[in-house]
């Protein structure tokens, strides 16, 4: 059988980017920038069909002026959850869903946007 890529290098937009469960904030060449809907956390992953290391999107985010913060396991499908780049747990989810990417601290353009209404 022919296994079909992870999500994020099928050159589409992962699927909490879709659903809603994550809003674009910025989309560049190297990367993304998202904001998840329900907790409000800013952070960025590889862009699609990209699979870059935490350190080269790390990069990428300082050449454009942001501050990466910590570096995050991020399920690129279902709910969109963020998870410690050093967590044991992510293995509840299958290996091609999951990407790294990284937090974004602040300052930047959204802090003020802040997280969703209670």
């Amino acid at each position: 059988t022919k296994q079909l890529p992870p999500p994020i290098l099928r050159k589409q937009e992962p699927s909490p980017a879709n659903s809603g469960a994550w809003s674009l904030l910025r989309k560049a060449t190297e990367y993304r920038v998202y904001r998840r809907t329900e907790d409000g956390r800013v952070f960025a992953i590889g862009a699609p069909g990209t699979s870059p290391s935490t350190r080269a999107l790390a990069r990428a985010l300082q050449s454009h002026g942001l501050t990466p913060g910590p570096g995050l396991l991020v399920h690129a499908a279902g709910a969109g959850e963020l998870l410690p780049a050093n967590t044991t747990s992510a293995g509840a989810f299958a290996p091609n869903e999951v990407v790294l990417g990284v937090a974004l601290d602040s300052p930047h353009p959204w802090d003020s946007e802040g997280p969703p209404d209670e």
